[in-house]
C-alpha cells in the first residue's frame, strides 16, 4: 500500500530532475571528469590502479612484501604498514601509525603490515 495518493507520488526520475534542475549538466560533467582521473591514474612504475579502491592497497601489499593476520616466521617486528588514513589514499607508513590504529583505535584503516 502506497502512502501518498497517486496524484502525489512522483518516480525517482522526475524527483531528481526537480530537485537538480538545470545542474544536471553540471553534475554529468563534473562525473566524468572525475571518471577519466581515476581511470588516468597510474602508480609510481607506471602501472595503472584505482586510487579509491582495494587495487591500490594490494599492489602495495605485493610491491613491500605485507602480510595479514599472522606474521610469518622468517620475519622479525614489522617496520612498516599500509594504511589509509581519513580523507586520504592508502599508503606505506611507519608500523608506529599502523599500531596506533591497531591497538589505539586512532582513525584510519590498517590493511597489512610490512617488513
Amino acid at each position: 500500500m502506497n502512502a501518498l495518493p497517486s496524484h502525489r507520488r512522483t518516480s525517482l526520475r522526475t524527483t531528481l530532475a526537480r530537485r537538480l534542475g538545470g545542474n544536471l549538466a553540471l553534475v554529468a560533467v563534473l562525473l566524468a571528469a572525475w571518471i577519466a582521473n581515476v581511470a588516468g591514474a597510474t602508480s609510481a612504475e607506471g602501472r595503472p590502479f584505482s586510487d579509491t579502491g582495494l587495487d591500490r592497497v594490494q599492489q602495495l601489499v605485493e610491491k613491500h612484501h605485507c602480510w595479514t593476520g599472522k606474521a610469518p616466521p622468517d620475519i622479525g617486528e614489522p617496520k612498516h604498514a599500509v594504511v589509509t588514513l581519513p580523507g586520504g589514499r592508502a599508503r606505506v607508513m611507519s608500523a608506529d601509525v599502523g599500531y596506533g590504529i591497531w591497538l589505539y583505535h586512532e582513525p584510519g584503516v590498517l590493511h597489512a603490515f610490512c617488513a
